[in-house]
C-alpha cells in the first residue's frame, strides 16, 4: 500500500505551480503513492474574508493523517498564517518539506533566488554594461522578494555602482504593479535607467508596455530583465531576458525526497534545485528564432484550449443557473461534467452552514474546522435525488475513490464558499491542466455561484410561502382570508 502525502498549495500563479504539481504528480504516479492537494486561490491582494474561506481548505487536511506533508509556502499569503499551520504539523511528528521558502524547523528544497539574481544583474553590467539600475520588487515582506533584491544591491555594491535608494520600489508581482512602477518612476524622471530589473515578469511586462505608450523601445532605450522565465514572458515583444525555474523538476524532486526522509534517509536542510539566467531579446541578446518559434506555439495552443475551456464554464454557469433545485443541480451538473477532462468529481456540504438564514452573520474567521461528518451533494454516475450519504470528514473521500484498483491516486480539493460562508469542498481528479491554465479558479467560482443560487431559491420558496401565510390568516381573529 503506498504512501499518502497531503499537498497545501496556492495556485494563483498557475503556469509556476501548476508546473511544480504537475512534477510532484508524475513522481506519486511512478512510485505507486498517494497525492491529496489541497489547493487555494487566496493571494496578496485578496480581502481578509476571501482568504480566510480560501485557507479553510488546510483545515481539512489537518483534520485527516498523512505520512508527510508539502508545503508550497512562498505563496501562502500571511506569515502568520504559515507559521499557525507549521506548529500544527510540528506536533504530528511527520516528515514535512517547505517548498521554496525556508522555515525554521522543516526542511526546504526550492530556489536559490540570490544566485539566480546575481547572476542576472552581472551579466547587465559585465556584458551590456549597464550603470544605472530601477529595482521592481514585489511585495516588500515576500521572502522571494527580499532575497533578490538583496542580490540586486549587492552586485551593484560590488562593482561600486551607486545603489540609489529611490530607484528601488516594492509592488506587488503584477502586471499593473509594472505599469505602476513606471509611472512612479517617470514622475521623478528616472523612468530610463540603462536597465530595469523586475522581480517577476509579470512586473516586467507591465513595466515594457508602459514605456511603448510613453514612445520608448526595449532593449533600444532600456533593458527591462524579469524572473520566472513564464511562456508568456519568452513570448513577449521583446522576449523578456528572465530566469527559468524547474518546476517540474522541483515537484519531483520534492515527492522523492519525502519518500525518502519517510524511510530514514538523511538529507541536508536545504536543497537548491537549479535555475538558469535565460538572456533574450528584452536585454539586446537573442536565443534563437527556433526557440522562439516552439514557446509561441506552445502558448498559442494553451489559448485556443482557453477559449473552449471559458465557452465550456460559460454554457454550465447558464444551465446550473436554470435549476431550481438541488435535484435539478445534480441532474444538470452529471450532464456538464461530461464536458471536462474530471475523472471524479464530488461535493461535499457543510449543511449547518449551507442552511443558515441570509440574516445571520457569517461565523467570524473562515479557519475554523470541518464537522466531523459532512453531506454527499454530488458525485459523478450517482442517481440525482438518491438518500442523503454522510461521510465522515477525516476520511476526504468516498470509499469507492480509493477501491478503483489503482496503485497511485491523485486528488485535489477546493474550498466552497460564498459571500464570507464556507459550505463544503469539492474533490477532483485529473484536474491539473486546469491548475496550469488558471481556468481552475473559473470553473470553480462558477460552481459556487450555482450552489448558493440553490439556497437563494429555496430561501426565497420559503419566504413566499410565510408571505402566503400571512397574507391569507388574520392574527388578531385567528381567521383565514378567502379570495372571492
Amino acid at each position: 500500500m503506498g504512501k499518502k502525502i497531503a499537498v497545501f498549495s496556492t495556485a494563483w500563479n498557475g503556469e509556476h505551480i501548476g508546473g511544480i504539481l504537475k512534477g510532484m504528480e508524475q513522481k506519486a504516479k511512478e512510485t505507486g503513492n498517494d497525492l491529496y492537494i489541497f489547493n487555494t486561490y487566496g493571494g496578496f491582494e485578496e480581502e481578509k474574508v476571501f482568504n480566510d474561506c480560501e485557507y479553510r481548505i488546510f483545515h481539512l487536511a489537518l483534520q485527516s493523517e498523512f505520512d508527510g506533508m508539502l508545503i508550497l509556502s512562498n505563496n501562502i499569503a500571511s506569515y502568520n498564517r504559515i507559521e499557525s499551520l507549521m506548529q500544527q504539523i510540528r506536533s504530528r511528528n511527520i516528515p514535512c518539506i517547505s517548498l521554496e521558502q525556508d522555515v525554521p524547523d522543516f526542511h526546504f528544497i526550492g530556489t536559490n533566488n540570490y544566485a539566480a539574481m546575481a547572476e542576472l544583474v552581472e551579466h547587465l553590467i559585465t556584458v551590456h554594461d549597464c550603470r544605472t539600475f530601477n529595482f521592481v520588487g514585489g511585495f516588500c515582506d515576500h521572502i522571494e522578494n527580499k532575497e533578490r533584491r538583496k542580490a540586486f544591491i549587492d552586485v551593484l555594491t560590488g562593482h561600486a555602482i551607486p545603489v540609489e535608494q529611490d530607484r528601488i520600489r516594492d509592488y506587488c508581482f503584477s502586471r499593473e504593479s509594472g505599469e505602476q512602477a513606471f509611472r512612479d518612476f517617470h514622475e521623478r524622471g528616472i523612468a530610463i535607467p540603462d536597465a530595469v530589473v523586475c522581480a517577476n515578469d509579470d512586473m516586467a511586462i507591465g513595466y515594457i508596455k508602459m514605456a511603448e505608450r510613453f514612445g520608448y523601445k526595449v532593449p533600444d532605450d532600456l533593458i527591462v530583465t524579469g524572473f520566472d522565465n513564464l511562456a508568456q514572458a519568452y513570448c513577449n515583444i521583446p522576449s523578456i531576458s528572465s530566469v527559468g525555474r524547474s518546476k517540474e523538476n522541483l515537484g519531483r524532486q520534492a515527492v522523492e525526497q519525502l519518500l525518502g526522509m519517510m524511510e530514514g534517509r538523511e538529507y541536508p536542510h536545504a536543497v537548491y534545485v537549479r535555475s538558469a539566467f535565460h538572456p533574450n531579446l528584452s536585454c539586446g541578446c537573442d536565443r534563437g528564432i527556433e526557440l522562439f518559434k516552439k514557446v509561441q506555439k506552445q502558448k498559442s495552443d494553451m489559448e485556443y484550449d482557453n477559449v473552449g475551456i471559458r465557452w465550456r464554464i460559460n454554457v454550465m454557469q447558464k444551465q446550473l443557473l436554470a435549476c431550481r433545485d438541488e435535484r435539478e443541480f445534480c441532474s444538470a451538473l452529471e450532464g456538464e461534467r461530461i464536458r471536462f477532462s474530471f475523472s471524479r468529481l464530488c461535493i461535499m456540504i457543510d449543511d449547518e452552514e449551507y442552511s443558515a438564514p441570509y440574516l445571520d452573520e457569517p461565523a467570524a474567521g473562515g479557519m475554523k474546522c470541518y464537522p466531523p461528518q459532512m453531506r454527499r451533494m454530488f458525485q459523478e454516475n450517482t442517481e440525482p435525488g438518491s438518500e442523503p450519504v454522510m461521510i465522515q470528514t477525516s476520511r476526504l473521500v468516498p470509499d469507492a475513490y480509493l477501491q478503483d484498483g489503482e496503485d497511485s491516486h491523485v486528488f485535489v480539493f477546493l474550498p466552497m464558499h460564498l459571500h464570507g460562508r464556507n459550505f463544503g469542498y469539492c474533490i477532483l481528479q485529473d484536474c491539473m491542466d486546469y491548475i496550469f491554465n488558471g481556468n481552475l479558479f473559473y470553473w470553480i467560482s462558477e460552481l459556487n455561484a450555482a450552489i448558493e443560487h440553490i439556497k437563494q431559491n429555496a430561501c426565497i420558496r420559503k419566504l413566499n410561502k410565510k408571505l402566503a401565510h400571512i397574507y391569507m390568516h388574520d392574527p388578531l381573529t385567528d381567521l383565514y382570508k378567502v379570495d372571492q
